[in-house]
C-alpha cells in the first residue's frame, strides 16, 4: 500500500510507501483532508473519475489538495496508478503537465 498526495495550484505529487510516516500524519489539512481509496475493486471506476473532471481541483482549500490510499498488492502497480492519475490531471490542468511524482520510499 502507498499514500500519494497531489497539491495544486502550485503542482505536485508525492507518493510515500510507508503509510505510517509521520510526514503523512503531520499533514497541515485543517479538517479539509479530501482522501479516496483505490483497490482492485474499484480501481477502473476511481481512475474514470479523473477522465471526466469528477475530481476537481481548484486554490480553495479542500479542493486543492487530495490524498490517495492505493493498495492493489504490487508496489510498482501502485506507483504507475499515481503516473496515470497525473497524466490524466495535466489533461485538464495545464500545470500538471511538467509533473514527476516524486517517490518516498525506504
Amino acid at each position: 500500500m502507498i499514500k500519494a498526495y497531489i497539491y495544486y495550484p502550485i503542482p505536485h505529487v508525492a507518493i510515500n510507501c510507508n503509510p505510517d510516516d509521520p510526514m503523512i500524519t503531520a499533514h497541515p489539512d485543517a479538517g479539509t483532508r479530501r482522501e479516496m481509496n483505490i483497490n482492485l475493486e474499484n480501481l477502473g471506476g476511481q481512475l474514470s473519475q479523473f477522465g471526466h473532471e469528477t475530481v476537481r481541483f481548484t486554490s480553495k482549500a479542500g479542493l486543492n489538495g487530495m490524498w490517495l490510499n492505493i493498495d492493489l498488492g504490487d508496489r510498482e502497480f501502485e506507483i504507475s496508478v499515481v503516473n496515470f492519475i497525473t497524466r490524466k490531471l495535466g489533461n485538464t490542468y495545464i500545470p500538471f503537465q511538467k509533473v514527476i511524482p516524486k517517490i518516498h520510499c525506504e
